[in-house]
């Protein structure tokens, strides 16, 4: 998916990071107020994807996202922010290195991912490339995310509910 994205907008593929968790069930949290009495596991998967848009490819890159699936009926996007767009559970954000508005970079992926089969899988592709790498490359950053918010339960009642 994130390869065809990349194929449809012009965008050179730079990094992609899989975070796959299965957490158990066990009644009301704490902190993320989300039922979780009903079932044994839940798990659910996050991607996000970096690339860069190489500078003679810039206006591509950017119209590419921006105009996608519209006048199909089906345009259910808004701007979030300046330099991101919001479609259809998917969150598209970007920069370029001349942004002198820091808070706004996209940033390199959450360092406190833990690989820790089978409870929590991470997958950082290739292993060595970071954002900045890409921002040095391209000169322009862009992070697609996708949640697939939870893709398996298995209920408290020994049934299963997959996607």
């Amino acid at each position: 998916m994130a390869q065809a994205y990349a194929d449809r907008n012009h965008l050179s593929p730079g990094l992609i990071v899989v975070h796959d968790t299965c957490t158990p069930g066990s009644g009301p949290r704490w902190f993320f107020q989300q039922e979780t009495n009903d079932y044994k596991v839940a798990c659910s998967m996050s991607i996000t994807a970096y690339y860069g848009a190489a500078s003679k490819r810039m206006n591509d890159a950017l119209d590419g996202p921006l105009t996608v699936d519209r006048g199909q009926g089906t345009d259910d996007s808004s701007a979030a922010d300046p330099g991101q767009e919001v479609y259809s559970g998917q969150t598209l954000t970007w920069n370029t290195m001349r942004d002198r508005d820091s808070h706004h970079l996209v940033e390199e992926p959450y360092g406190g991912l833990v690989n820790d089969p089978p409870v929590s899988r991470v997958v950082h592709e290739p292993a060595s490339t970071t954002v900045a790498d890409i921002r040095r490359q391209y000169g322009m950053v862009f992070e697609l995310e996708l949640n697939s918010g939870d893709y398996y339960k298995a209920l408290k009642d020994g049934q299963a509910n997959g996607r």
